[in-house]
């Protein structure tokens, strides 16, 4: 038994155990997580998360969707963000041209997450610490420095499969971006990993664009495997989603004091006659 600390893989298991359900299949939910880490504003032990999911649909029109509909969701909240967005195949690719053990690949995506939060000093510690070679932690700061065009230009004719997958994936992505005029809403982030192994394409984090709550407000992305994995037919059951932090929402509107005061003036109390009381009110 465990407290439940998502709504993907419970929505994955549904998908599971329900194989008549005609695809493609979309839904929102809204439910009590928890997760451990530290306490902050907007970042509970306990808390409300917002989801919304599609399974079978491949390519990135449903990622497309998702950014609108983050945009779209924000916006009526009056909250200017920035989504940041990545391919976990890129930087798979990536880890793997540096020639990093198997072993370490865990390890050092979680120390990746962290790299726009600590110096480049301090990165190299934590590098060290888990036993790259110099010569590997040099490659990977250098390739994570990169925008997208900069790293599809230098893995133009790259063998790995992961590299071209992901940059494939990253193109169509950022041809719906433009097409759909998205541009300022979104920004590339070559370390944005997402702490989840199940995610294994383009992976997303929203932030409040002013910086005034330092957590991500929103996140997701693509895991094309967790479904399959449960069934374990074999059949691949292409899936994404995205939360919205309904906590860490509640603490900008409050601090930004966008909640409408009460326009009630009458105050009702009942002496002696609770039914009245309660008709008049």
């Amino acid at each position: 038994l465990a407290l439940r600390y998502d709504l993907t893989v419970p929505f994955s298991k549904y998908i599971a155990m329900n194989k008549n359900l005609k695809l493609p299949y979309k839904r929102y939910e809204i439910g009590k997580v928890f997760r451990d880490g530290p306490v902050k504003p907007g970042r509970n032990r306990e808390f409300i998360q917002c989801d919304v999911d599609s399974v079978g649909i491949e390519g990135q029109m449903v990622e497309a969707e998702l950014i609108s509909l983050f945009v779209e969701g924000y916006e009526k909240l009056g909250i200017d963000i920035v989504i940041k967005y990545n391919n976990r195949k890129i930087m798979s690719g990536i880890i793997e041209c540096c020639n990093i053990d198997e072993s370490l690949v865990k390890a050092t995506i979680t120390i990746i997450d962290k790299f726009e939060k600590l110096s480049k000093e301090e990165i190299k510690e934590e590098f060290l610490k888990i036993g790259l070679s110099e010569e590997s932690i040099e490659m990977l700061i250098k390739f994570l420095s990169l925008s997208f065009d900069e790293i599809k230009q230098c893995f133009e004719d790259t063998e790995n499969i992961n590299l071209i997958q992901g940059i494939r994936e990253m193109e169509e992505l950022n041809d719906y971006i433009r097409n759909l005029n998205l541009e300022q809403y979104v920004k590339f982030s070559p370390t944005l990993a997402r702490g989840q192994d199940y995610y294994t394409g383009t992976v997303f984090e929203v932030y409040q664009r002013n910086g005034n709550i330092q957590s991500s407000i929103g996140g997701g992305g693509r895991y094309d495997n967790i479904i399959g994995d449960f069934i374990g037919d074999g059949k691949m059951y292409p899936a994404c989603g995205i939360s919205f932090g309904l906590d860490v929402i509640f603490e900008i509107l409050k601090s930004e004091d966008k909640f409408k005061k009460t326009n009630v003036s009458v105050y009702v109390v009942p002496m002696g006659n609770k039914s009245q009381a309660l008709k008049v009110a």
